[in-house]
Formats: C-alpha cells, structure tokens, sequence
C-alpha cells in the first residue's frame, strides 16, 4: 500500500497507540503492579482497545479488583 492510499497518522492515534502499548505492558506483568496501576490499564484498554478478548479481559479484572477492594474494607 502506497503513501497515498493511507490515512494520515494523527498525535491522537499515535498517543492511543502508546497508552494501549503502555496498558498491556501492565497486564503482561500483572504479578507486580500495585491495584491502581492495573485499575488504570484496565480502563484505558476499555478506551481505547477495539479488541474484543482484551476488552473482556479488561472488564473481568475490573470487576475482581472491585470485588477485592469491598472484601477488604
């Protein structure tokens, strides 16, 4: 594919594609990241992922985080 015939890369895709890096990033190492930052991650793979699996992912470690946070009050 030519020049061309492709989109413009725009600073919004390429922030979006740093966070999402950034996100997954956490998730691979999920063992020694605090709950905030995983929290963080969970939500911005939510914005900005259009991957179903990773979405659901995302959502299932929300959900346990916010289980875990009302189990230990």
């Amino acid at each position: 594919m030519n020049a061309a015939n492709r989109p413009a890369r725009t600073t919004h895709t390429s922030h979006a594609d740093t966070r999402l890096g950034w996100a997954r990033g956490i998730l691979a190492d999920i063992e020694i990241h605090s709950d905030a930052r995983i929290r963080r991650a969970c939500k911005t793979i939510l914005t900005h992922s259009r991957d179903h699996a990773e979405r659901q992912l995302a959502t299932d470690l929300l959900a346990m985080l916010a289980a875990s946070a009302t189990a230990d009050k």
